[in-house]
């Protein structure tokens, strides 16, 4: 995947397939969260998502789209 470039539907389906590939490789569980996993209680959370929103609005916006495509 090259840098400043939107993929297709298909481009973006086969990223995604490569990449559970690869956490299934470094054995991530896609269904199951670590015990090493850091939690955020709700205020973090919210802390964090408010101080990211910019990032998040483009971002849902994207998925939205991609969903939409599916």
């Amino acid at each position: 995947m090259r840098k400043g470039r939107i993929l297709t539907h298909i481009q973006m389906k086969r990223e995604i397939r490569e990449s559970h590939i690869r956490s299934q490789q470094y054995g991530i569980n896609q269904e199951k969260r670590s015990p090493d996993q850091k939690k955020l209680s709700p205020e973090a959370l919210n802390e964090r998502k408010d101080a990211n929103k910019d990032l998040l609005n483009v971002v849902l916006n994207y998925i939205d789209e991609f969903l939409k495509n599916s």
